[in-house]
């Protein structure tokens, strides 16, 4: 009897490894298109959530060139950490009523409200001998503002 079982054990065990490799096998190739799947998803959100704020960006363009700040260019970082960083010139001055209506009427829209007082910030900022002639801004998890100045001798 032992020899009848001992082939079938060996067999059995056969079939079992073989089995739980292709079993395996086949986890890995489910982990390989979920991995793919949740990659061209992420994907495509991206390029969702790029389209959505390029389309946001313009408008604000509007009312950032109506400030005095003509928006030059547009950096959009995709990554772990992602950024946005928005390049403007300046055009002019308004006036401080004017400042005090834009911030008013944009108060609802809690960006392009930021992104104004930045500006009318970095505005006010006087230097002796220099002339605020562009505006940098990076918004991400740690944003910032450079502000470049051109030399008025």
């Amino acid at each position: 009897m032992r020899t009848t079982i001992r082939p079938l054990g060996c067999l059995a065990l056969a079939f079992t490894l073989l089995l739980s490799t292709n079993i395996r096998a086949a986890d890995e190739d489910d982990e390989k298109s979920t991995l793919a799947a949740l990659k061209d998803k992420a994907v495509e959100a991206t390029k969702k959530k790029v389209a959505e704020t390029m389309e946001d960006l313009k408008a604000a363009a509007v009312v950032t060139k109506e400030a005095g700040f003509k928006m030059s260019e547009v950096r959009i970082e995709i990554g772990f950490l992602p950024s946005i960083e928005v390049e403007f010139d300046v055009q002019g001055k308004i006036s401080d009523e004017k400042k005090v209506e834009m911030l008013k009427e944009h108060e609802d829209k809690k960006i392009l409200s930021g992104v104004l007082k930045a500006l009318f910030a970095a505005q006010s900022m006087d230097v002796n001998g220099y002339k605020l002639q562009r505006v940098k801004m990076k918004v991400s998890l740690a944003p910032k503002t450079t502000l470049i100045f051109a030399v008025t001798d």
